[in-house]
């Protein structure tokens, strides 16, 4: 059968402009402009005065439970607000009694069981009260009241800055006066009740400044060693940002969290904007996304910019208080922030307000402390698309993957913007009037995991009809300048019109290591490098009553050829499956071949590179990344290159090439005086002055090596 499809390339990738977004904290009380990033599918959510709060959405009810009617009673003076109910069990997930809190008295059906339930209120100075109920079995038609008087448990948290100093906003009296000036310019949290074993049961955004006398963030009765309450916190001053992740157990007396100011580690993140926005300085802008992680999944996440203070040094400046969980904890808990680029803006207007949008480089996601920080690649969506679970919809944030994830120690001097980019294409078929419609994502990838989120409007596609069942569609990217070099991604897809799987494959990662297992894009020896590439045939799955769906992956074979920059003289890198490494959701499988075949150089030599996928089916994706590596140079060769695995060698009394057939060689003299010349790979060199002399090899008259010799 032959399938036929209409193109509709995507009009944004920016994984915020496809997410569910919500504004946060009123902009009185707010500096900097911010969006959270919270999906429709996975959570209920309400805003009330100068929060924003979110609990799993409920699930569907089990077919043929025997069910009750649950009664909950809000109790409290005029002056608190009620917020919301929320009753929960493993069995049965959470049930939403109330999210608006303008019924006292409310009743929900659920099935029989034992269940934990909480009421929630907040005061007129913005200090939120949660009354718990733990452990409720309830066989029968019941009523239960939650008093906010039951919550009298302070629990504070409290920034101090790597100095010891107090990092807070400033504090107001009844009269909205001033009594204590803020010491930053902005401030904002994630916070999250968990219950162990089970998950986040109620989520906070927050933000802002506090009252005098009334300066305590949650008031709580007594919980069980069953929960624990952890925060996500950003403050700012100037364009510096801090950040912290605390976590709190013991609920039986008041507490006050203070970070420690020698667990900080300073991460300056140093970028490139892209060639099309270079110029534009009022487009660099600073700014962060973090978001809480349970269990690897994310849970909220949140974004924030200066609009007008761009950066003059192209930096964001980060202290980091954000430690590692342990891997083996059934209830892990992380926070990893992601350093923001302005690259691409716009104005837009909302009646007579101007205000102004950003398209960011946007880094990858960090965690760490003083002991070290660890880069996390788990893929550059935030809210579902690849890297989402099986028969899920929300992102899975950790562990990224093993191979392309890395540590300051495993990557130095990086900087997010400099490289060609790679295409990690996403594909979403839809089905309207028994006409399939083809939603083609190009998302672009740096060799650090970064995404280039503007790269995507400057992208010029074309279709041809290949033949009567073969269309071939190209996408081509030349925003990109490596080294002074005008580059671009030449991104080829092939698909099979007759096969009932006519989707290519796609490309997810690339990177190039040393011998170290260090990031690079350079090498001194050729033999020193391996390029690391992931990717796979990928299939589109939607879930049922959600916007998004969930990738699998098949196999797929690939090929892998380079040349110099803009050449056309190719040689092939052979690669090898390393099926351990084969990892979901985000990448599929892995490969890896050495650079050991390219030529040594005296001279800095960039090459392309080109990676084909083809799928059982036929489909293909090809994709040229020019410029992709380079040879740098450095290496003198003399003594060190005749020890080295170089193509170039001394038997006895002849200069000999190996891995080129028929090629022919000159030796020259280092003025470039032709001295002597070869066929067949050799040169006899027994009657020559001992010297350092250049050799140079050619195969179809075109020269592939330069290289020094000691003779």
């Amino acid at each position: 059968m032959k399938h036929f499809f209409t193109l509709i390339a995507a009009l944004s990738i920016s994984v915020i402009a496809s997410a569910t977004i919500v504004d946060t904290i009123p902009i009185e009380r707010v500096n900097h402009p911010s969006r959270n990033l919270l999906s429709v599918n996975n959570h209920t959510m309400g805003k009330n005065g100068d929060f924003i709060f979110c609990s799993p959405k409920p699930q569907p009810r089990q077919q043929g439970a025997e069910t009750v009617n649950l009664t909950i009673n809000y109790e409290s003076s005029a002056a608190f607000t009620p917020i919301g109910i929320s009753v929960y069990n493993k069995e049965n997930g959470m049930f939403h009694v109330d999210y608006d809190g303008k019924t006292k008295t409310v009743t929900q059906v659920v099935p029989k069981g034992t269940y934990d339930m909480f009421a929630s209120y907040m005061s007129s100075y913005s200090e939120l009260y949660y009354v718990f109920k733990e452990n409720v079995k309830i066989d029968a038609d019941a009523t239960f009241t939650l008093s906010q008087s039951e919550a009298k448990t302070g629990i504070s948290f409290r920034t101090v800055d790597q100095d010891g100093n107090s990092m807070h906003m400033p504090v107001y009296n009844n009269s909205y006066q001033i009594v204590e000036e803020g010491t930053i310019d902005d401030y904002s949290s994630l916070s999250f009740f968990i219950l162990k074993g089970f998950g986040n049961v109620a989520a906070i955004i927050g933000g802002g400044y506090k009252f005098k006398g009334h300066e305590t963030d949650f008031y709580i009765n007594h919980l069980s060693e069953r929960y624990k309450l952890c925060e996500a916190r950003m403050v700012s001053k100037g364009e510096v940002y801090w950040f912290n992740k605390y976590v709190l157990e013991d609920f039986t007396k008041d507490t006050i969290i203070t970070n420690n100011p020698a667990r900080y580690i300073a991460y300056n993140q140093k970028f490139e904007t892209t060639p099309e926005w270079k110029e534009k300085t009022e487009n660099h802008v600073p700014g962060y996304y973090f978001s809480g992680v349970y269990k690897g999944d994310a849970m909220i996440g949140q974004q924030s910019y200066i609009p007008d203070m761009p950066s003059s040094d192209l930096t964001t400046k980060f202290f980091l208080d954000l430690p590692k969980d342990d891997d083996n904890s059934e209830d892990m808990f992380n926070v990893l922030v992601k350093p923001l680029m302005g690259d691409y803006m716009k104005i837009e207007t909302y009646g007579d307000y101007e205000y102004k949008t950003f398209n960011f480089i946007r880094g990858q996601q960090v965690m760490g402390d003083r002991d070290g920080l660890l880069f996390v690649n788990s893929g550059y969506e935030e809210n579902g698309g690849y890297n989402a679970p099986e028969n899920n919809v929300r992102s899975q944030l950790y562990p990224g993957h093993p191979k392309f994830s890395f540590t300051d120690k495993t990557a130095s001097n990086v900087v997010y913007g400099a490289s060609c980019p790679v295409n990690s294409l996403r594909i979403v078929p839809d089905i309207i009037n028994g006409k399939e419609y083809l939603n083609i994502i190009p998302s672009y990838i740096g060799r650090y995991g970064e995404l280039r989120d503007a790269d995507h409007m400057l992208v010029e596609q074309s279709e041809q009809q290949v033949s009567s069942d073969v269309y071939k569609i190209i996408i081509e990217n030349d925003n990109v300048n490596v080294d002074g070099l005008e580059g671009k991604n030449k991104t080829e897809l092939v698909m099979m019109q007759n096969e009932s799987d006519h989707i290519p494959p796609t490309m997810q990662m690339l990177q190039f290591k040393d011998k170290n297992g260090n990031i690079t894009d350079c090498f001194a020896n050729p033999a020193d490098g391996v390029v690391e590439i992931a990717g796979g045939d990928f299939s589109y799955n939607p879930v049922s009553d959600s916007y998004s769906g969930y990738y699998t992956c098949g196999s797929a074979t690939i090929k892998v050829t380079c040349s110099p920059f803009g050449k056309n003289n190719t040689l092939a890198i052979p690669m090898e499956e390393i099926r351990d490494l084969y990892f979901m959701p985000g990448f599929g499988h892995f490969f890896r071949g050495s650079l050991e075949n390219i030529p040594a150089s005296m001279e800095k030599q960039w090459y392309d590179l080109t990676v084909t996928f083809t799928d059982p089916s036929g489909n293909n994706q090809t994709q040229t990344i020019s410029p992709a590596f380079c040879i740098d140079g450095t290496l003198a060769g003399i003594d060190e290159m005749q020890s080295l695995q170089s193509h170039v060698k001394l038997v006895g009394d002849m200069v000999v090439v190996k891995g080129f057939e028929n090629a022919t060689m000159q030796l020259l003299s280092v003025d470039g005086r032709l001295v002597s010349t070869g066929t067949d790979g050799e040169i006899y060199i027994g009657s020559l002055p001992r010297g350092v002399y250049v050799v140079k090899v050619f195969t179809s008259g075109i020269e592939q090596i330069t290289s020094k010799i000691l003779i």
